[in-house]
């Protein structure tokens, strides 16, 4: 699997996203990440995916959430469709998870497709954004329940 985790947030609180105070975890806390495990707003074996428009540089992010409260942003670009395609691509390749190594290589694939074909793959999104896309993945979340 790759070794490039991305950005990642740790799980906010309603009131923390309302107040817009949401911290970075570094990717190698592990203690973080296991806490992060813990109170995951998504169930086991599903996610969240979708393109975003970043609101400063204008292009085009497709993001992936494992568990509602991390964002990974896989593909950064000026063309909508080819982030459009990736969203589904991404969703496709997870539909089917089995954590085989099959999977991985696949995921490992998708990924190094996505970098090639993105403009800036360092960019990230603005943290307004990234509190958005959480919140919206949280409300959705609170509503399945």
């Amino acid at each position: 699997m790759s070794q490039k985790k991305g950005r990642r947030v740790p799980p906010p609180t309603p009131q923390e996203i309302r107040r817009r105070k949401v911290a970075t975890v570094e990717s190698t806390d592990e203690r973080a990440w296991e806490e992060i495990e813990d109170s995951r707003m998504l169930d086991g074996h599903v996610i969240a995916a979708g393109t975003m428009r970043n609101s400063q540089s204008g292009e085009w992010h497709t993001w992936v959430s494992l568990y509602g409260n991390d964002i990974t942003s896989w593909y950064v670009g000026n063309d909508e469709p080819t982030a459009r395609a990736m969203v589904v691509a991404i969703k496709e390749l997870f539909s089917n998870w089995r954590g085989t190594q099959d999977d991985l290589d696949s995921m490992d694939a998708l990924l190094e497709v996505a970098h090639e074909q993105s403009t800036n793959p360092r960019a990230t999104l603005p943290d307004d954004q990234v509190r958005e896309i959480i919140a919206s993945i949280a409300s959705m979340d609170a509503h399945k329940n």
